[in-house]
């Protein structure tokens, strides 16, 4: 699958400035996708209905680099229902920043059967330390393939937060946004950093998110304490990478709507 690319779709900002160790204390770092298909095998010919569910997760043992992959794919047969979901992650967590890139999507088709289902998650939340102030830059960049008309279909939620649970930036839950930068300055303490993605489809369509997010020392900053970022409600447009990219997803879209309106089409895997 195309998706299986996205982990290096976007650069890594580099670290530059003053450096100050970065600690980690906690780390849960997973990628999981999970399909169900139920109808009727040989073209619809057989009176008795089958249900095909598949399921698959990976998850990081320790502090080292992660790279995540997992499929699901659910077939009854040609005509028949169809379930796909991927998801994929590249993390990495330095003394200097971590980095967290990949993709997530999900695909329905019901053909003569139906119900069909799929969902894929990447989850990446890390509790860390800094031993004294420490400036640095977060860099976001977001791009999905969903039709506006299905909301709630992909999800993306992005926080930063002090041990005392206070928000560092307002958190981002767009799904779509290039090149975001937050620039700001943590006190010494500890504090936990969340970027889950996930994607269901229910409903014969195809929906995804490509991501990239990374934090690493920045330049130094005078007049910002703990930040609090401007939030983020309005899409950007994507750099043409990430348009190159969504165009490859939108292409496997319409094969899939039109096999939707074709259901005598064999389904094709898509990963």
């Amino acid at each position: 699958m195309a998706l299986a690319g996205a982990a290096g779709l976007f650069a890594v900002a580099t670290a530059r400035g003053s450096q100050v160790p970065i600690s980690y204390l906690v780390q849960d770092r997973s990628v999981s996708a999970s399909s169900s298909a139920t109808g009727f095998a040989r073209g619809g010919t057989s009176s008795t209905p089958v249900t095909d569910v598949q399921n698959e997760s990976q998850q990081a043992a320790n502090m080292d680099d992660f790279a995540g992959d997992a499929t699901a794919n659910s077939t009854i047969g040609p005509q028949g229902a169809s379930a796909s979901a991927a998801a994929v992650q590249q993390s990495s967590l330095t003394s200097t920043g971590f980095s967290d890139s990949g993709s997530v999507s999900s695909d329905t088709v019901f053909g003569t059967g139906g119900p069909a289902n799929s969902a894929s998650s990447s989850v990446f939340q890390i509790t860390f330390k800094v031993s004294k102030a420490e400036s640095y830059t977060l860099t976001v960049n977001l791009g999905s393939s969903t039709d506006p008309a299905e909301p709630g279909a992909t999800v993306s939620t992005i926080s930063l937060t002090s041990k005392a649970g206070k928000n560092v930036f307002t958190p981002i839950t767009s799904v779509k946004l290039s090149d975001y930068t937050v620039q700001g300055k943590l006190k010494a303490g500890t504090y936990s950093f969340v970027m889950d993605a996930s994607t269901t489809s229910n409903d014969a369509n195809f929906n995804s998110v490509d991501y990239s997010v990374s934090l690493a020392d920045g330049p130094a900053l005078s007049s910002v304490n703990d930040v609090t970022a401007p939030g983020c409600t309005s899409a950007v447009p994507l750099p043409a990478s990430a348009v190159t990219a969504l165009t490859m997803l939108a292409a496997l879209a319409a094969g899939g709507a039109m096999r939707r309106r074709l259901p005598g089409w064999i389904r094709l895997s898509m990963v």
